[in-house]
């Protein structure tokens, strides 16, 4: 992805989410990660003293153990267990391989 901020030359950006809000100085107060996996980035929230932090993890194991994790170190927050498709009502066997 290139980017051009004002005053600046047109640059190549390779940055996550909460990088490029810091470049386009963008005030983050709370986060809505789906796809969260194992957390890798729960430290990063936490050192940003977010007001609200979700992580959404399909996979039950996973989020049993990411929930386990951020209840201790992290009580601003939640875990949730769910899985997006494209129909309503309907319960889904989650399959690891």
């Amino acid at each position: 992805m290139f980017c051009v901020r004002e005053g600046h030359k047109r640059e190549p950006l390779e940055l996550t989410g909460l990088e490029l809000c810091d470049y386009f100085a963008v005030k983050v107060r709370s986060v809505l990660h789906i796809g969260a996996h194992l957390g890798q980035e729960i430290k990063e929230y936490k050192a940003r003293n977010l007001e609200k932090v979700t992580l959404i993890e399909g996979n039950p194991v996973i989020a049993r153990d990411l929930l386990d994790r951020v209840s201790k170190d992290f009580p601003g927050c939640d875990v949730i267990n769910a899985l997006i498709g494209s129909e309503n009502k309907f319960e889904v066997d989650f399959f690891c391989f």
